[in-house]
C-alpha cells in the first residue's frame, strides 16, 4: 500500500502494456471473422505497439552504469526503437497499400460478423481505458516523457478501433478504403513524429529554450557569481540532461568557498530542472572583458522550439 492508504498504482507503461496484449488478441479475433481492411491495419497497429510498449518499459529500468558505460546503456533503446519504428511502420504502409490497391481492383464487399464487431468493440474500449489512465498519470507527472509515449500510442489504438468499427458497421468497401488510407495516414504521421523526437536525442539536442533561460537566469543569481562563460546542455535521454558550465568568480576565493559555491550551483540546477543529472562546473578568476552571459542568452533566444 502507498503512504496515503491506498494500493500502488501500476506505471502507466506497464498498465498499458497490459490491456495492449489483450487488445492485440481480440483485435487479431476480429481479423478471423472479418474481411475489412481496417481491421487488418489494426491488428498490425495494435501488435507494434504491443511490441513499443515493451521497448518501452525496459527502458525504464535503470543499467548499471561502469567505466566503460559512463551514462548506461539507456541510449541503445533509443536506437531499437527507432530501427523497430522503420520496420513496422515501413511494413505497415506497404501492407496498406498492397491491400487497398487489391481491394479497389476487385470491388468486394466487406463481410462481417457479430464475433468480429464485438471484439473490435471489447479492443477499442481496452485502449481508450489505457489512455484515460495514461491522462491521469499526465496530469500527477507533467515531465514524464515515457507517460506521453503512451497517451501517443492509445490514442492511435483507439482510433484505429473507432474507424474499424465503422468500416464493420457499414461494410462498405468505400469506408473501408477510406478508413485504412486515414489509419496508414495516422500511423505514418505518428512514426515520423516519434522518429523525430528519438533522433533529436541521439544527436544530443539541447533542452527546452524555457528550461535553459530559466537555468542560466538562476546560475546568474548565485551569490559569488560574476559571469558565465560556457553553458552547454544536451539531452543524454529524454529525462536525464547534461549540463557543463564555466563560472567566473571572485579571483581570491578560497578553496573551501569555491566548494560550496560550486555545490550550491549544483543545487540550484537541480532544483529548477530535476532532469540536470550530471552538472559538471568549472570555476574560473573573473576577467576584465565584457560579461559573457549576454552573448549566452542572445544565443538561447535564437534557439528554435
Amino acid at each position: 500500500m502507498n503512504p496515503h492508504g491506498g494500493y500502488p498504482s501500476l506505471n502507466p507503461v506497464e498498465f498499458s502494456l497490459a490491456l495492449n496484449a489483450v487488445s492485440t488478441i481480440l483485435f487479431a479475433i476480429g481479423l478471423f471473422n472479418s474481411s475489412s481492411i481496417s481491421v487488418q491495419i489494426g491488428v498490425l497497429n495494435d501488435l507494434t505497439d504491443t511490441i513499443g510498449l515493451l521497448i518501452m518499459m525496459l527502458s525504464l529500468r535503470r543499467v548499471r552504469r561502469s567505466f566503460k558505460y559512463p551514462f548506461g546503456t539507456e541510449r541503445g533503446v533509443y536506437i531499437t526503437s527507432l530501427i523497430a519504428l522503420m520496420m513496422f511502420s515501413g511494413s505497415i504502409v506497404g501492407f496498406a497499400a498492397n491491400r487497398v490497391s487489391t481491394s479497389i481492383a476487385s470491388r468486394l464487399e466487406v463481410h462481417s460478423t457479430p464475433i468480429s464487431l464485438y471484439s473490435v468493440s471489447a479492443s477499442t474500449a481496452l485502449n481508450s481505458v489505457s489512455l484515460l489512465y495514461s491522462l491521469r498519470s499526465l496530469r500527477r507527472n507533467s515531465g514524464d516523457p515515457t507517460t506521453k509515449g503512451t497517451i501517443v500510442d492509445s490514442t492511435a489504438d483507439t482510433l484505429a478501433g473507432l474507424i474499424s468499427l465503422i468500416a464493420l458497421y457499414t461494410r462498405s468497401p468505400i469506408v473501408d478504403i477510406v478508413g485504412s488510407l486515414l489509419m496508414t495516414s495516422l500511423i505514418l504521421g505518428i512514426s515520423l513524429s516519434i522518429g523525430m523526437r528519438i533522433y533529436e536525442v541521439l544527436v544530443g539536442r539541447t533542452p527546452p529554450k524555457k528550461v535553459l533561460k530559466e537555468i542560466l537566469d538562476r546560475v546568474l543569481k548565485v551569490d559569488g557569481v560574476r559571469d558565465v562563460n560556457v553553458f552547454k546542455a544536451a539531452m543524454i535521454t529524454e529525462d536525464e540532461y547534461l549540463l557543463i558550465l564555466e563560472v567566473e568568480v571572485d579571483g581570491g576565493i578560497s578553496v573551501e568557498k569555491a566548494e560550496k559555491l560550486a555545490d550550491t550551483i549544483e543545487r540550484v540546477v537541480k532544483e529548477a530542472e530535476p532532469r540536470f543529472k550530471h552538472v559538471y562546473i568549472e570555476l574560473i578568476p573573473v576577467r576584465r572583458e565584457p560579461p559573457t552571459y549576454k552573448r549566452i542568452m542572445s544565443e538561447i533566444d535564437a534557439l528554435e522550439e
